[in-house]
């Protein structure tokens, strides 16, 4: 992608304006925009940026090419990638699920399909079809010869021809996958956000999976990396496949499979644990209360608002559908200690969306939690929470984002909580009364998300603390009297 100043310099030239001219028209010193062409600066801020396409009457997709070109000089080309990465996990994560079809695993099930001969101890596949087809072959076979299937994997996770493999519906039940992959360790770029973008199919999917990590320079690594195999240790079964997935060697040796299985084990006991988490009943939501002992910041990226800040203890008990009391009292006893203490030190930043502020206001609901965990808020409850909500935002307790549409969409059943001591704990409800949770918490993963903030508020994705209130207000008034407006929060 061409750097900010190749853009400017080649769209002042096609527009036919001269600098001088720009200069007067944009209220920007002309030997700072000649500075802009040569690159030796860079604008300050992006709506500087915004101020030069519309002088130069940009149409919008080269206003777009132009911001993009002023984000990655700013950022760097890794960052910036990162930062639409990030936008397109809040989008929502493909679904590859497939349903199960009993034809197919018919056809499959057959281990001798792979291995004709007796004495037969490796096979080879070639072409993609031909390659998933074997590894769907081996595992329906050892789904129904054992109770488990345990899969052990060494691989990149940025792989949609093995993630559909193993999420093809067979198996919810019945396998345990684990893998271990590759951070970067470079710390200037949001690289990392982009191998959990990956694995996020496989943490949200009906199966039983772990990952764990090692550091390398990946860069330096990257034509190694590129002829490196994949490698799955099936129970007795050992599979290596190039990248492509259009080339696999499958084996069946006892002292081949013992040796990789040592030498599997030797790289994990090197390596971290990357996810915590798996599936869990909607009721356990304990795990939902970050604790705020040190002097940290708190984000929530969610469609609807979280309003356990602006309830009192009493209106959160009576409203939670928490069969065991001491666990009720447990849970709102933490949140309302934990949300005291980051209001009083103006922890809290949560993005959400306009419709999900709706749904509060019309519906008192929340998307944070599934609707069978709580009574909605009647009319005057709902009015005093959004109250107290605008109150908050007004004094800088709690940092409210909406986000904007245009640029930013939120999947529904997705929520994303991130803090410093606790990692990016992703959330996603399921229609099965229950919710996949799991946790990341590597360093660079929790910058990567604390910067998109910055970023975000900066490119006008998400509306600043003051616009934001601003909407709410509005919106407040379309439902409220005028009279009710801002009125004292109880």
């Amino acid at each position: 992608m061409p750097v900010f100043a190749e853009v400017l310099k080649y769209y002042i030239n096609e527009s036919h304006v001269s600098v001088r001219k720009l200069s007067m028209e944009a209220g920007i010193d002309r030997t700072l925009i000649h500075k802009y062409m040569a690159d030796r600066r860079i604008p300050k801020s992006i709506e500087e940026v915004k101020r030069l396409g519309r002088c130069l009457m940009l149409s919008s997709e080269k206003q777009k090419q132009l911001l993009e070109s002023y984000n990655q000089s700013l950022y760097g080309e890794e960052r910036y990638r990162g930062f639409l990465t990030i936008q397109q996990i809040l989008l929502g994560v493909p679904d590859f699920q497939i349903q199960k079809n009993p034809e197919i695993e018919g056809n499959h099930s057959n281990i001798e399909h792979l291995f004709p001969g007796s004495d037969q101890k490796a096979v080879a596949f070639y072409g993609q079809i031909q390659v998933e087809d074997a590894l769907l072959t081996l595992l329906l076979s050892e789904v129904q010869k054992q109770e488990k299937v345990k899969v052990k994997m060494i691989a990149q996770p940025d792989n949609p021809c093995l993630i559909r493999v193993l999420l093809k519906g067979y198996w919810k039940e019945n396998m345990e996958i684990e893998q271990i992959i590759c951070l970067d360790d470079s710390n200037q770029s949001n690289h990392n956000i982009s191998v959990i973008a990956h694995l996020l199919p496989l943490l949200q999917g009906d199966v039983s999976y772990q990952a764990y990590y090692y550091y390398d320079n990946q860069k330096a690594h990257i034509n190694l990396m590129s002829l490196t195999p994949i490698l799955l240790l099936i129970n007795e079964y050992i599979v290596f496949c190039n990248l492509s997935m259009n080339e696999c060697l499958i084996i069946k040796d006892p002292v081949e499979y013992e040796f990789y299985t040592r030498q599997y084990t030797q790289i994990k006991m090197k390596a971290d644990l990357l996810t915590e988490g798996g599936k869990i009943p909607n009721q356990s939501v304990e795990f939902l209360c970050p604790e705020y002992k040190t002097e940290e910041q708190y984000i929530y990226i969610g469609t609807s608002p979280c309003i356990a800040s602006c309830m009192t203890p009493e209106l959160l008990y009576c409203h939670l559908l928490i069969p065991d009391e001491k666990k009720k009292e447990n849970f709102v006893h933490t949140v309302m200690n934990n949300t005291k203490t980051a209001i009083e030190k103006r922890y809290i930043s949560n993005v959400f969306t306009e419709q999900g502020f709706r749904m509060l206001i019309e519906r008192g609901m929340t998307a944070e939690y599934p609707e069978e965990m709580y009574v909605p808020l009647n009319e005057s409850e709902r009015g005093m929470v959004v109250r107290r909500m605008m109150q908050y935002g007004k004094e800088g307790k709690v940092k409210w984002y909406m986000a904007n549409s245009q640029y930013l969409n939120l999947d529904p059943r997705l929520c994303i909580y991130c803090n410093n001591k606790q990692g990016v704990s992703f959330v996603k409800w399921k229609e099965n009364t229950l919710m996949q949770s799991f946790t990341v918490n590597e360093i660079s993963i929790k910058r990567s998300f604390f910067d998109f903030l910055d970023f975000a508020r900066e490119n006008g994705w998400i509306y600043s603390e003051t616009d934001t209130v601003r909407k709410m207000e509005e919106i407040y008034n379309e439902y409220f009297p005028k009279k009710q407006h801002m009125k004292t929060a109880e």
